[in-house]
């Protein structure tokens, strides 16, 4: 395979773009948003995709049994931390509360 002097710009511009520049704004974004959030944001990527085809894809792309069962488990992993961390927190100041009485 060989690359023409175009070639080898246009993916010096790409990996530049990609990886050094999304780095750069990936660590202002931490500086301002939760690490939970931030985790979230990048673990769902890839359900955010497979959707994204589905929407431009229409039915020619359909995924199988257990991505759907995986994609509901992450889902519901994710919805289900915010209450079980509000619940935890608040046995902990329960328990505080009773120590100090």
């Amino acid at each position: 395979m060989a690359l023409n002097q175009s070639d080898l710009i246009y993916l010096l511009i790409l990996g530049v773009l990609c990886t050094a520049v999304a780095y750069v704004l990936g660590v202002a974004v931490m500086k301002e948003l939760s690490a939970f959030t931030v985790a979230l944001t990048t673990n769902l990527e890839p359900v955010y995709g497979i959707l994204l085809a589905m929407l431009i894809f229409g039915q020619k792309e359909t995924m199988s049994l257990g991505f759907y069962g995986g994609a509901a488990i992450v889902l519901g992993a994710v919805f289900f931390y915010p209450y079980l961390k509000t619940k935890i927190e608040k046995r902990k100041q329960d328990l505080v509360i009773r120590k100090i009485y």
